[in-house]
């Protein structure tokens, strides 16, 4: 095979096998997370959540209108296995620009042999296979690949990355016959602006621009007028949300139309510019450091294994001997964009936040599988083997190989209907002329805003995210700077309005949403009628919807990301609460009603990572076990307690009130044990306190009672019981002396 075709083998075959894989792993619709956003703000060129992604937009807008087959959301959702293919083949080039040098970038590897000998060729061959290995390690390592098969902006950044790091890493700016090669530094500031109208993460690989830049001082800083000029043409691409904000798409982020709100937007002040979530932050500390550290380095060996990962430090020290300067600048990128970023952000230690990190992986794997590359080659020129040349690349195989067969699963989204039919059951359940307030939840906001948006799907109904961002706001252009109070008073006084001139219909866990209205579950959603004008019977509870469900994949098909483990249970959760009778005004205390827990148990016991539905069954079986307390139906109130700790064996209201009902079943040691784990797992919980301070009363332990009625006004000097009790006792104590 000559060398020229060797050289244009390697990327059609990369390019062949990870467009076929991903093609066929590919999800068919939205998916959860901000795919139905994407899609929807593609199709009606709209603003989705900051900072608005304007390129991502205009190119999905680009690939509804000329690829002809396919839903919509299948057409954006190739924008993704595009970019990733040729993100993969810009990669491969990149290690062959390692071994194959241009002429101002010295090799770290062994020159390949040149001529077209039998043995040269072999080598060719060789170095061919390893690059193709290098390029699969990184097509098949899981949060790529995930990212490549749905609507996400994370295979078009990683695209940017890879085209600059090509052009920064091969191309001379300085040219061997003198002068400026200016194009290759126009090329580079244009793309840098940009590509960070795509995605704010690009600016990690500024150490290399750097780098760069400090190389070629002397001779570009007379063009600084001109590379300012190119950076802020590709940067504005940002002004696209100021313009199509004054159309008032049905997406509108932050309505940039004046500039203080595009700078907002742009900016991310809803999130913080570093932040990932709007949400909680842990505290800094050396502990929370070490673990975070620990985080990043299981989740990254789970992308590629560890085999790939010694190969790829194996290549790192390869590149530090040979061309230090180079290697630094890929070590402070991948530090700064892994292990620095997620030091940066600091978000809390839960399976919901694994998955939001994991997509902040790719930068960092893709400077190591580069290195990793390095390895494979050095280690393939370096193990001499009898026979055939390339047989130590053929093992090399067994790389990309092994994760296919370790990550297929998790990463095929070929059958997945999920966000999609959710969406779709939202719409059965509501009726005509619904208005819809969503009261949290991306993939509720966002399969809406694309069934309805780009769909064109039911278009007489209303709407509305409760926070005033996603929708059209009907809050008041104050809303925003309101505080919670207010926030929360503007809404009731708001949605109250609609009731009675068309139905109102949330989507939430709290069925006091709209207090003094009536609320009855309708199948998954919450309807709302006003009680002045309208009676609604006990034992309605919108049941019949449920038959109307498209329930495809739901329980058969076993999710591995946890977004779509998280959507999943609420389908049982809600049928639980409909089955329960809580969610219709009864008590839940139906004689079948310990049955009927199955639901729940079930969903727990099969998704049992995922936070709200752990909080939400433990509300509502802390409120039916409070109504069987309150009706004397202590071994059934002690059983929903049970089935609460079942959840949480830490949670200190059902462990105490399991307390009261031992002592009322007289059953003081297990009281006593309870309390005393209560106080174990929360010293400062003064309820506990005084509740063994009352056992203690009843065994006339007058010593115990002191010292718990103590600790009590210790923690709590106004507690009036402890405070009434506590002279009494010491009378006492003085009395047995």
């Amino acid at each position: 095979m000559k060398s020229s075709k060797i050289q244009v083998a390697s990327p059609i075959i990369l390019f062949l096998a990870s467009f076929g894989a991903y093609i066929y792993t590919m999800c068919p619709t939205i998916s959860t997370g901000d795919s139905g956003e994407f899609c929807a703000a593609s199709v009606i060129l709209g603003l989705p959540h900051s900072p608005g992604y304007p390129l991502y937009c205009l190119l999905g807008k680009i690939f509804t209108l000329i690829i002809p087959f396919g839903n919509l959301a299948y057409r954006v959702n190739l924008i993704s296995v595009f970019f990733a293919v040729l993100t993969i083949v810009i990669l491969a080039k990149i290690i062959e620009g390692l071994s194959n040098p241009s002429p101002d970038l010295r090799s770290p590897l062994p020159q390949p042999e040149v001529g077209y000998s039998s043995k040269g060729e072999r080598i060719k061959v060789r170095d061919m296979l390893n690059i193709i290995v290098a390029g699969l390690i990184f097509c098949f390592s899981t949060t790529f690949w995930r990212s490549a098969v749905q609507t996400e902006v994370f295979t078009l950044n990683t695209f940017f990355v890879a085209v600059l790091v090509l052009i920064l890493s091969r191309k001379p700016l300085t040219p061997p016959a003198g002068g400026e090669d200016i194009k290759f530094i126009y090329l580079t500031a244009f793309l840098f602006g940009l590509g960070l109208g795509n995605h704010h993460t690009l600016v990690f690989i500024s150490p290399i621009i750097l780098w760069k830049t400090i190389k070629t001082w002397k001779s570009i800083r007379g063009k600084l007028f001109y590379i300012i000029l190119f950076f802020s043409l590709g940067f504005s691409v940002y002004l696209y949300l100021h313009i199509r904000s004054f159309k008032n798409p049905g997406l509108d982020w932050g309505n940039p139309e004046t500039l203080h709100n595009l700078w907002r937007v742009i900016s991310r002040k809803d999130y913080g510019t570093f932040a990932l979530t709007v949400g909680e932050k842990l505290a800094r500390s050396v502990p929370v450091t070490i673990k975070q550290i620990g985080r990043f380095l299981t989740t990254f060996n789970h992308q590629i294994s560890v085999v790939s990962i010694i190969i790829g430090i194996f290549g790192w020290v390869v590149l530090f001997k040979e061309r230090i300067q180079l290697a630094i600048m890929y070590f402070l990128v991948f530090v700064m964009s892994g292990i620095g970023f997620i030091l940066l952000a600091n978000i809390p230690f839960t399976a919901e936040v694994v998955g939001i990190l994991e997509r902040f992986y790719i930068i960092p794997l893709f400077f190591f599988v580069v290195c990793t590359g390095v390895g494979i080659i050095w280690l393939s020129k370096k193990i001499k083997y009898a026979g055939y040349a390339g047989i130590t690349s053929i093992a090399f195989l067994l790389l990309p190989l092994f994760l296919i067969h370790q990550h297929f699963d998790e990463c095929n989204f070929r059958n997945y209907y999920l966000t999609y039919d959710y969406g779709r059951n939202i719409f059965r359940t509501l009726k005509p002329e619904s208005i819809f307030f969503m009261d949290g939840g991306d993939d509720t906001f966002y399969s809406m805003a694309y069934l309805t948006f780009a769909e064109k799907h039911r278009q007489d109904i209303e709407l509305h995210d409760r926070g005033g961002l996603v929708f059209r706001n009907i809050y008041g252009s104050d809303f925003r700077s309101l505080t919670k109070q207010e926030k929360e008073e503007r809404r009731i006084t708001t949605e109250k309005s609609y009731l009675g001139k068309k139905p109102v219909f949330y989507s939430t866990f709290n069925k006091k949403v709209l207090p003094g209205a009536i609320i009855k579950q309708n199948g998954i959603l919450y309807e709302a009628f006003d009680s002045d004008k309208l009676t609604v019977p006990d034992s309605w509870s919108g049941r019949p919807t449920w038959q109307f469900y498209s329930l495809r994949n739901v329980f058969s098909y076993e999710y591995r990301d946890y977004r779509s483990r998280a959507l999943v249970p609420v389908y049982l959760f809600m049928h639980g609460l409909a089955r329960f009778g809580l969610a219709r005004g009864g008590n839940g205390l139906a004689p079948d009603s310990k049955g009927l827990l199955q639901y729940w148990t079930y969903a727990y016991d099969r998704w049992d990572e995922v936070g709200w539905l752990e909080t939400n069954i433990s509300l509502g079986l802390h409120e039916v076990a409070y109504q069987a307390f309150q009706e004397n139906k202590l071994d059934l109130a002690k059983f929903y307690y049970d089935r609460i700790l079942y959840l949480n064996k830490s949670d200190i209201n059902a462990l105490t009130n399991s307390g009261v009902i031992a002592e009322k079943q007289n059953n003081i040691k297990l009281a006593k044990e309870l309390y005393l784990k209560v106080i174990e797992i929360k010293p400062d919980y003064t309820e506990a306190y005084y509740n063994l301070g009352v056992v203690y009363w009843r065994e006339e332990n007058w010593e115990k009672v002191v010292e718990m009625f103590s600790n009590v006004l210790r923690i709590d000097p106004n507690h009036q019981g402890a405070k009434q009790y506590l002279p009494q006792a010491i009378a006492r104590l003085k009395e047995t002396r």
